[in-house]
């Protein structure tokens, strides 16, 4: 009997945590050939350091107590890190999944956050974080220490950041603008947001993203519409507009452009996510609102990732092959963040 109950200690201490598995979804549903399905959530430090094993409660006793993503806004992703922008806990939180370790920045100093809504990450690993209730943009090193914090009193109030180049796009919900900032001072070089009235004026923009050629894309949530402008500035076009169907929008929120210039934009009135072609046309909706596997509860986030399938293949169903991560934030429900692989599965054919 103490052999055994010894064995079973010993397969406790080796097991570790396991995956957590939920069921499959694909989106589109079958029999249409699936480009994307839902992978996984994190939702607490318990999704990223799993719970301690039989032999560990033994040895030191209850495990501690478990960590929570409580308001997800923004989301960046970095060499294995998801960094998360939890405006209800005033950080950013940090899950590194190589290292398997839960943890917060941001939380003393000067570099003290009170509501981060939005973070970017340059290639040097410079986090760009805009603090909607500080006024500020605030910039931490790659070692996640406090470099430098961007900003006048009364110049902005930014919602959300980019950076392309030595440049770095704040999102102003002030001022109905975005600012272009030198990356390394702060320094003001320009602004983008043609007047009430022009096209492409802005009324309230929250979100920004950049496509591969350095075109900008700003949400305008009280219009429901994304105006684009190209690198000087100068307005192109609309996307979306105010509606109840599909390739229109209530409460649009985050954007992101992948690799081939599709647009993801998330609503969180219809708690999806839209796709949209590079000439603007609905291609795929996903999510929906509901607590099961996939959907989305007040999403304000969809973030692409090309890197890191290594942490996540495991989760896809076997013919399954992903290509890229997309990453969505939802400010209630059971899932803080979602992650869905977007691919090929091998057992379909798709049209060129």
């Amino acid at each position: 009997m103490l052999f055994l109950f010894s064995a079973a200690l010993l397969l406790a201490a080796c097991g570790g945590a396991q995956p957590k598995r939920e069921k499959a979804v694909f989106y589109p549903p079958p029999p249409e050939p699936p480009r994307l399905q839902f992978l996984t959530s994190f939702s607490t430090s318990r999704d990223i350091e799993g719970g301690m094993n039989l032999l560990d409660k033994l040895v030191f006793g209850e495990e501690p107590m478990e960590k929570t993503i409580a308001g997800p806004y923004g989301l960046a992703w970095h060499r294995g890190v998801l960094y998360v922008c939890d405006v209800a806990q005033g950080a950013v939180l940090r899950l590194d999944l190589g290292a398997a370790k839960f943890s917060a920045i941001g939380l003393e100093g000067a570099a003290r956050l009170q509501k981060p809504i939005n973070i970017s990450i340059d290639e040097r690993g410079h986090k760009y974080v805009a603090d909607l209730q500080r006024g500020r943009v605030v910039v931490f090193d790659p070692d996640d220490a406090h470099h430098a914090t961007f900003g006048e009193p009364g110049q902005f109030r930014p919602t959300d950041i980019a950076v392309w180049g030595e440049e770095l796009y704040v999102c102003d919900i002030s001022h109905n603008e975005v600012e272009v900032l030198d990356r390394n001072t702060g320094k003001v070089l320009r602004r983008i947001g043609p007047k009430a009235g022009e096209p492409g004026s802005l009324r309230k923009p929250t979100n920004i993203a950049l496509d591969p050629a350095g075109n900008l894309y700003v949400v305008d949530t009280i219009d429901c519409r994304a105006s684009v402008f190209d690198p000087t500035g100068k307005f192109l076009r609309y996307l979306g507009g105010p509606g109840d169907v599909v390739g229109q929008f209530a409460r649009p929120k985050g954007i992101a452009v992948d690799r081939n210039g599709f647009i993801y934009v998330v609503d969180a009135a219809f708690e999806n996510c839209q796709i949209f072609s590079p000439q603007g046309e609905i291609a795929l909706a996903f999510g929906g609102p509901g607590s099961s596997s996939g959907c989305m509860v007040l999403p304000t986030k969809v973030l692409i990732a090309e890197n890191g399938l290594e942490y996540f293949q495991k989760y896809a169903a076997p013919e399954f092959k992903i290509a890229y991560l997309v990453f969505v934030a939802n400010q209630h429900g059971p899932r803080k963040v979602n992650v869905y692989g977007f691919g090929r599965s091998e057992k379909h054919t798709y049209p060129d």
